[in-house]
């Protein structure tokens, strides 16, 4: 058998962060360095994957539209030395750079919907609307008319309803 060795979880979250953030170094290039086996970094990588300071959604989560959009700003004319400055200096990563601002591009190439231009559907929708209007009121009618008629049977019987009696 083989030794175990035990690492920290903080020693665990350090290499996982490394490991995230290595370039273009392989993921067994990456492990001979640091004198660790891939599939004891892998097991590390999937449950870091689970720990919230971990998520990229959560790290993203944190930041308001506004403020991805400063930072997008702030970082496009930046050179690769500067940009690597900038997302140290504010505990961003280049991944996360790139995520937003491909989001950003899709949402600006959006087609834009013209919500004043009306389409066949809404003067359908329309009227419906107006026939059950009045479909309603017709209901309303008839059993306002049918209640009348029944208190008028109760007050004044009809002729063949007192000889039955």
């Amino acid at each position: 058998m083989g030794t175990y060795k035990q690492y920290s979880k903080e020693f665990k979250e350090a290499i996982v962060k490394k490991l995230l953030n290595r370039g273009s170094q392989t993921v067994s290039e990456f492990c001979s360095l640091n004198n660790l086996k891939p599939s004891t970094v892998n097991g590390w990588l999937m449950k870091c994957a689970n720990v919230s300071g971990m998520k990229s959604k959560t790290n993203s989560s944190k930041y308001s539209s506004e403020k991805i959009l400063k930072i997008i700003a702030e970082t496009y004319s930046l050179s690769e030395e500067d940009l690597g400055v900038y997302l140290r200096q504010n505990g961003l990563h280049s991944n996360q750079l790139t995520e937003w601002r491909s989001s950003f591009m899709s949402l600006m190439n959006q087609p834009k919907v013209n919500l004043s231009k009306k389409d066949e559907r809404d003067a359908e929708i329309k009227d419906l609307k107006k026939n059950l209007r009045k479909k309603d009121a017709a209901l309303a009618e008839v059993s306002a008319l049918l209640i009348l008629q029944k208190k008028a049977n109760l007050l004044w019987p009809s002729p063949s309803e007192d000889e039955e009696l």
